[in-house]
């Protein structure tokens, strides 16, 4: 069974290795730097704007969504740059994935948040499809990057 809770900084580590997971996915060659990765998440786990959850399966972390609640400069728009989200791909096909992404909204609206932009594995073709499909709520901006209108004028 799926667990989502928010990331501690002991998750550091596991979430290191999917953040690395993700790169390799997207580019078989890259060889992503998971020690630097892991110190900036260190830095960043100190600021009351950013925000990390993580899924968890029979105890082991299977997936991450990360994001900083930033406004604006020109609106004065609340949005969440949700970061990486990222699930492994053998758990894809459970709830772990559509648990997380709930989650990532659910966070959103806490803050009122206009919009929500994540960065999506273009390798996962579930979550992919289930953004595309959302009611016309997304659109995308590169392969990968997807905006999602959580509420106001479209």
């Amino acid at each position: 069974m799926s667990m989502i809770r928010r990331a501690t900084i002991n998750d550091i580590p596991a979430i290191g290795r999917l953040w690395a997971s993700l790169v390799i996915e997207e580019n078989p060659g890259a060889h992503p730097d998971i020690e630097r990765w892991c110190e900036i998440q260190k830095d960043l786990f100190n600021l009351k704007n950013y925000h990390v959850f993580v899924t968890e399966e029979d105890g082991q972390v299977v997936g991450f969504n990360n994001g900083l609640v930033l406004t604006d400069l020109e609106t004065g728009d609340i949005y969440v740059d949700g970061g990486n989200f990222y699930v492994l791909p053998e758990y894809r096909k459970g709830s772990s994935g559509m648990k997380l992404h709930r989650n990532s909204l659910n966070m959103a609206r806490v803050v009122n948040a206009k919009y929500l932009r994540r960065k999506v594995s273009a390798n996962n073709k579930r979550m992919m499809e289930r953004l595309n499909d959302s009611l016309g709520k997304t659109h995308f901006i590169k392969e990968y990057i997807v905006d999602e209108m959580i509420g106001g004028e479209r």
